[in-house]
């Protein structure tokens, strides 16, 4: 998670505007750190989207790209940053990049 993603989150809301944030599983740290669930949960709760950019479980730390994966590997990856956001947030997010 972006290490400033509380202070854009406020940002866009100052401004009357929201913004979907694309988050990963396991990219530079793990979903469930503290400080990533107290960021992920702030944008959510301050009314942006939080969308799935896959876990990184497999590709991690090369993100390699989903073309190279299976498609068991891929619905794992989706599957995985799934639960995590509905653990944290108590909704699945509705779109993938």
């Amino acid at each position: 998670m972006p290490v400033y993603q509380k202070e854009i989150a406020d940002t866009f809301k100052s401004f009357n505007a929201s913004t979907t944030f694309f988050v990963n599983g396991n990219a530079k740290s793990c979903i469930y750190d503290e400080e990533n669930v107290k960021r992920i949960r702030h944008s959510f709760e301050a009314g942006h989207q939080i969308a799935s950019h896959t876990s990184c479980f497999l590709t991690y730390p090369s993100h390699a790209s989903l073309v190279q994966l299976t498609d068991e590997q891929i619905d794992a990856e989706v599957q995985r940053l799934d639960q995590a956001l509905i653990r944290i947030l108590g909704v699945k997010p509705k779109f993938i990049r």
